[in-house]
Parts: structure tokens; C-alpha cells; sequence
């Protein structure tokens, strides 16, 4: 029988005000109450918060020289547990008495057991139900649990921990991969008072909030994971049907449609018979309908990540998230022109042989174009758009230090992740 002494809570820790650091006090109290082991990690606060620490029995804790994230935070954390089992808590939220002990009433068969919370602060809910445990949940939400799950270290290790190059909904990615691994059990009792504040980065992050959530279940329908205390395992999604089935679909004007999958999908045309490549983003996951176009009424057999073709009138860019369509356009790459081989022994003159504008760059999916300084007599550059790209995508382009300082302004005015700044100060430097 498992006790408290094997359960414990890890802290990420990054404290930016003088206010946070009074939450720290309070999260930090009420973890220590509940008879388990506390590790924390200090993942670069701006602020001193030695005073804080010094009030409380910290079982190990570790300093930071840079803020890396929630995610590579909780990895450090859960590398100094040595416990059985592990329970986040972030640095802002605290636990309710005798928390700890009622998680481990549900701990059965090496099951991770999530529990409801309770909201407060600028928005105060008193008991935020949360679902009960089905595999088909993973598919269709990002983020049903909080990151407050009771699991055990095994686990950690062997799911690959947190995914660092993740800067929003990192929990809701792991938690996917943990619980369709190992499934889940809900404790019905609000455990956790979660609290609600302008600089929580679920408040920081809104305007992008829906694009991050698509982008990432696209990504978790693709994990092959067993399930194995269900056996409702889920097996990663594949295109359907020939590429040529699909095309004489289209071109017969029947609706057709392929699962989502990784990447734009290979050899589909960006157009076909004037409709266009779109992908249908409505629905959340909740099963086959008809939608109707917002502009032609056309109707289409759809569910959630499907591939169609339809009119462009009834489509947007991924740029226009604002719009009531729900069909986003889904441009293919264009593949590189090659020139035709120069007969033998004939050596070929200088027109004959390609231009470089004929040649289009696959170094980067997308591209924006900047105009030339008129002060400056050269070609414009190509200036990829890393919006939409992982952070390890990201490093692996080849970045002059103008092209990262054009980078550097363009995510400081939008996304502003930490790790991308960060990466693009340096390029800049060197």
C-alpha cells in the first residue's frame, strides 16, 4: 500500500514579480502539508526568491542560468525525484488539503490519476468538472486533464518526458502520450486550486490558442500508442485511397476527403478543377456532419482534420483565423524546377541552362518576400516564415544575422517565444 512518503510534487519555479512571488509562498506551503518529498526547479526568475525557499523543507532543488520553459522544467524536476511517483503542481497554483493522500485512493494497477480543480483569482470557479476517463478523448481535445496527474517516474522516463521544444499546451502533448499509453482514472474531487491571472500564459498565448490546439492534435492523432490497461488502443492515422482515386473523385465533382496526417499531404494538388486543397478544422473531433460553405452553401460530408476540395470562396488562409470559414487552404510546396540534361557530346550555352529564377528554394515550406532597400543594389531575400515551425526546426535553418534580426522583430511583436528569441539574439550575435 502506497503512502505519501512515495509521491513527489515537482515545481517549476519562475517567478517574474514581486506578486508571483507570494503565490510561490502559497504553492510551496501547501505542498510541503501533504507528507510528500517537494523538488523544485528555479528556471531563471527574474526575481530574488532565496527568502521563499528558506521558509520550507525542499527535498532537492536546482538553479537554472536561463528561463527554457515549463517543460524543460519539469523534465530537470522529475530527474531529481526519487520516489515511485511524481504529481506536478505549478509555481502558482496550490494543492487542497489532504490532496496527495485522496490521489492515491484511485492509484490502482499503475493507473495516472487526474483529479478536478478549482478556478480562482479573476475568474473563480468552485468545482471545474472535468471528464471522465474514455481513450477517445485524446483525439478530440488538447488538454482535457491539467498537468496535475499522479504517475509514477517509470513512466516519465519511459514516455520521453515533457517535449522541451513545446511553449504552449506542452501538458496537454504529454498527458496524451502518457494516459494513451498507460490510461487514466479521474478523481471527482477538486484537488487543485488553479489560479487565474493576466499573465498566465493560457491568457498570453489566446490569440493563438486554437491554432496551437489544431497543430498539436494533428500531431497527437498520429501517435501509435496501446493503451494497454483499456486495450482501446489508438494506431496512427494514414492516407486513405489512392492519390489517383481521390483526383478522379474530384474530377467526377463527387466530395472527397483523406484523414489528417502529417505535413501537407504528398502529390494532392493545390487546385483541381477550380477548387481548391483546404482542410476542414470545424466539428472538434465530434464525429462525421454535413457542413454548409459560408459563401457558395455548398454542403460536405466532413469530420475534424479531413482534406477536400471545394470552392476557394468558402475557404481561408491559415493568416485569416478570424474568419467563420472552416475550410483553411492548404498550400502545397512547389517542387523544384529541373532542368532538362544537355545532349552528349554537345556542351550546353549559357541560355540554354536554367535561370535562377526558374528555381524555386525547398529550404523552407514558406516564404515571405521583402523588398530590396533601394539604398542597396541586391536581390531580395528569402525570409522564411517560422510562425507555424518547431523550435528544432527552426535551428536548423541556415540564418544569416540579417535574416535573423528581420526574424528577431517579427516574433517579438507576435508569438514571443522564449527558446525562438532567444536562439535568434544569438544568431544575431554571432
Amino acid at each position: 500500500m502506497l503512502s505519501t512518503s512515495d509521491v513527489t510534487i515537482i515545481v517549476p519555479v519562475f517567478v517574474k514579480t514581486e506578486e508571483s512571488i507570494l503565490w510561490l509562498d502559497e504553492c510551496l506551503a501547501s505542498a510541503c502539508s501533504q507528507g510528500a518529498d517537494v523538488v523544485a526547479y528555479d528556471d531563471g526568475s527574474l526575481v530574488d526568491i532565496t527568502g521563499i525557499l528558506s521558509k520550507y523543507h525542499i527535498d532537492d532543488f536546482a538553479i537554472g542560468t536561463e528561463n527554457r520553459g515549463a517543460a524543460y522544467a519539469r523534465n530537470r524536476c522529475a530527474e531529481m525525484v526519487t520516489t515511485k511517483l511524481l504529481f506536478p503542481l505549478d509555481c502558482d497554483d496550490r494543492l487542497k488539503p489532504g490532496a496527495i493522500e485522496k490521489l492515491l485512493e484511485y492509484w490502482k494497477n499503475d493507473v495516472p490519476v487526474y483529479c478536478d480543480f478549482e478556478k480562482f483569482g479573476v475568474e473563480t470557479v468552485p468545482h471545474y468538472q472535468l471528464m471522465d476517463w474514455d481513450c477517445s478523448h485524446l483525439l478530440n481535445f488538447v488538454g482535457f486533464t491539467s498537468v496535475n496527474v499522479l504517475h509514477s517516474k517509470a513512466q516519465w522516463k519511459s514516455i520521453g518526458g515533457w517535449t522541451e521544444s513545446i511553449d504552449f499546451y506542452e501538458d496537454g502533448e504529454y498527458n496524451a502520450r502518457l494516459m494513451g499509453t498507460y490510461c487514466a482514472k479521474r478523481c471527482p474531487d477538486a484537488l487543485v486550486e488553479y489560479r487565474t491571472h493576466p499573465g498566465q500564459r493560457t491568457v498570453l498565448y489566446k490569440q493563438y490558442a486554437r491554432q496551437y490546439a489544431l497543430t498539436l492534435l494533428d500531431q497527437i492523432r498520429r501517435y501509435d500508442m496501446p493503451c494497454s490497461s483499456c486495450g482501446g488502443g489508438r494506431k496512427s492515422q494514414s492516407n486513405v485511397g489512392s492519390i489517383n482515386s481521390i483526383v478522379q473523385a474530384a474530377r467526377r465533382g463527387a466530395p472527397v476527403s483523406v484523414p489528417m496526417q502529417s505535413g501537407p499531404p504528398v502529390n494532392l494538388p493545390s487546385e483541381f478543377n477550380g477548387k481548391v486543397l483546404a482542410r476542414y478544422i470545424g466539428g472538434q473531433g465530434k464525429g462525421t456532419h454535413y457542413y454548409e460553405g459560408v459563401v457558395t452553401k455548398d454542403f460536405q460530408k466532413v469530420e475534424f482534420g479531413d482534406l477536400v476540395y471545394v470552392d476557394p470562396r468558402d475557404t481561408r488562409s491559415e493568416e485569416e483565423m478570424a474568419s467563420q470559414s472552416m475550410y483553411v487552404r492548404v498550400n502545397q510546396p512547389t517542387p523544384p524546377a529541373i532542368p532538362a540534361p544537355a545532349p552528349v557530346p554537345t556542351v550546353p550555352s549559357a541560355s540554354t541552362l536554367p535561370s535562377a529564377s526558374t528555381v524555386t528554394s525547398t529550404t523552407v515550406p514558406t516564404a515571405k518576400r521583402l523588398p530590396t532597400k533601394k539604398t542597396e543594389a541586391r536581390p531580395e531575400e528569402d525570409i522564411p516564415d517560422i510562425s507555424n515551425m518547431p523550435y528544432n526546426d527552426i535551428i536548423a535553418l541556415d540564418l544569416t544575422p540579417d535574416i535573423a534580426k528581420r526574424l528577431l522583430d517579427i516574433e517579438q511583436n507576435n508569438l514571443e517565444r522564449r527558446k525562438v528569441l532567444n536562439y535568434l539574439k544569438g544568431k544575431i550575435d554571432n
